[in-house]
């Protein structure tokens, strides 16, 4: 038993090391668009800037939730059926501060 809670640390500080990365990252290329791109898609299927930095934090969210969780408990949702929408600007500063304090 305590070698699977050691295991399962690992994993979690492995997790919360590669998420920070990602945020890291994601957050250094945001800084570089220009002003009203914030919204722009590759195409109709693809997800906008700001709809990645929500992902990401929902992605977060997920996966600590799990750690936490017996996997048997966990219950998954398979994505949404949210329609891709324009994200105002104030909207989307809030989301860029969510993922950095994540």
């Amino acid at each position: 038993m305590r070698k699977e809670a050691n295991n399962n640390m690992i994993c979690s500080n492995s997790l919360a090391d590669l998420s920070r990365n990602v945020r890291e990252r994601t957050i250094k290329r945001i800084d570089t668009l220009p002003n009203g791109f914030m919204n722009w898609r590759l195409n109709n299927t693809a997800l906008s800037f700001t709809h990645i930095m929500q992902h990401l934090i929902n992605v977060d969210e997920l996966f600590f939730e799990m750690m936490q969780r017996n996997p048997k408990q966990f219950k998954w949702k398979m994505g949404t059926e949210e329609p891709h929408t324009l994200v105002d600007d104030k909207t989307c500063e809030e989301i860029i501060i969510n993922l950095k304090s994540v």
